[in-house]
């Protein structure tokens, strides 16, 4: 029986050993190149990095900006730091992110992306590779310019309803939220320019609200999971509150976008009934089903969905920020808003007309005033990419498999860049450097 014992334990050391050498040789000799070419760069060790990890991890997300800006503040142009064994560089100047950004090899999404694709599938913003690039290259006719003016009816109309509704929500308020006003408007909008779909959310039709509200929730989610680094499996993430909760908006989500996708189809099949076709669709989701009827097996139902539920996020969340952020920063400087005022003035003077292609050559300050607010608060805060090879930046050789991340909140308040950067000031964007980096 000791002979035994004594047999099994030896087994057993030996196994033990075996395994850690095996995990070693993968672990520290297989990645010694990596770690000898991020130590180069400067930012923090790994045992730094999850000190970092376990302070975000902790922190709730109204904390998560000032916590970004004490990691990477200091940095001017790259910074490294480690996240669950995967190292990550950060992105701080114009011309590494034009490295990365104009290349067409390195085009796969970044880790976290893995978060958006319960909501987003594989969508156009998730996707990569072949599939991205064939599937961009078919729907950006969609958004041609060309079209998108055809869409000014549709602007001036539901941009007409949203006055009137803040004008009668103002009457009784003196302080009023004007996010979710803007929010149900760019959904009418984006729904009718892109989707052909009149969902009139303005006037809380159609379990719209229910939408925009899940939209913010599922985005704080996300963000929540983003810096715990023990919810990124997803078991244990599932078996959480946020990822019971989680299961419970996409069904709201999903559930949304198959209706509008629902209701095209049977405007589609009334037409057809009644013996018109159209020979060029314009509307995003019209060419999504006629791509598919035309080559079945092209786009799935489930695939159909990804791409409309991407578009709608992305159509009407992002330009809802925008609006929402230049207001704000309008209402807090009598100065710029009296200039945009008399901007607007001069075109239109005491008429209440409708806005024209023309009209809008002539609003310079206006798009000033937009592009400044965009700067100081970007409504797509964050990307990241994957590189499946090696990526050379500066003096510096960014490894295969680091996560590049670019931060644009962060970017766009480099001082060397927009001299004193917190202060709003349009007038940056006015009678611009010719040789100004495009990548800024």
């Amino acid at each position: 029986m000791v002979n035994f014992m004594m047999a099994f334990f030896s087994v057993l050391v030996l196994l033990l050993t075996l395994f850690l050498l095996i995990f070693g040789h993968f672990y520290y000799w297989s990645g010694i190149r990596v770690r000898r070419l991020i130590a180069n760069i400067p930012g923090y060790s790994e045992a730094e990095s999850w000190a970092i990890s376990y302070e975000a991890a902790a922190m709730p997300i109204e904390g998560v900006k000032g916590f970004l800006e004490k990691v990477f503040g200091k940095y001017t142009s790259l910074c490294s730091i480690w996240f669950l064994g995967v190292p990550n560089v950060n992105l701080l100047s114009p011309d590494n992110l034009e490295t990365l950004l104009k290349s067409v090899q390195h085009i796969t999404k970044g880790t976290e992306y893995f978060m958006l694709v319960p909501w987003l599938g594989d969508g156009l913003l998730t996707s990569t590779g072949a599939k991205w690039h064939a599937n961009r290259k078919m729907l950006t006719p969609a958004f041609h310019f060309r079209i998108l003016e055809c869409c000014l009816p549709i602007f001036n109309r539901n941009a007409e309803l949203l006055m009137k509704i803040l004008k009668e929500n103002f009457k009784n308020e003196e302080v009023l939220n004007v996010d979710t006003f803007i929010s149900l408007c760019s959904l009418d909008i984006i729904s009718e320019a892109a989707m052909g779909v009149k969902l009139e959310a303005q006037l809380q039709k159609h379990s719209t609200l229910e939408y925009v509200n899940a939209v913010k929730r599922m985005g704080e989610l996300c963000l929540n999971r983003a810096k715990a680094f023990y919810l990124f499996k997803d078991w244990i993430y599932s078996l959480t509150h946020e990822g019971k909760e989680q299961r419970k908006l996409l069904n709201i989500l999903h559930s949304f976008t198959e209706k509008v996708i629902e209701e095209s189809k049977q405007k589609r099949l009334m037409k057809q009934s009644n013996g018109i076709e159209d020979e060029n669709p314009t509307a995003f989701v019209d060419i999504l089903l006629e791509m598919s009827e035309n080559e079945p097996g092209l786009f799935t139902d489930v695939e159909i969905r990804q791409e409309v539920d991407t578009f709608m996020f992305e159509g009407h969340d992002t330009t809802s920020s925008s609006i929402s952020w230049s207001i704000l920063l309008l209402g807090h400087d009598q100065v710029v808003q009296e200039r945009a005022y008399n901007e607007q003035y001069s075109i239109f003077g005491d008429s209440d007309r409708h806005i024209t292609k023309q009209d809008l050559s002539k609003m310079i300050y206006l798009e000033a005033i937009i592009k400044e607010s965009l700067r100081l608060y970007p409504p797509v805060s964050y990307m990241s990419r994957r590189l499946d090879s090696d990526l050379k930046l500066e003096k510096h050789t960014v490894p295969a498999g680091t996560n590049v991340l670019v931060i644009p909140y962060f970017l766009h308040r480099q001082s060397q860049l927009y001299p004193d950067p917190e202060k709003f000031d349009p007038d940056r964007f006015l009678n611009l450097d010719t040789n100004r980096h495009p990548f800024m």
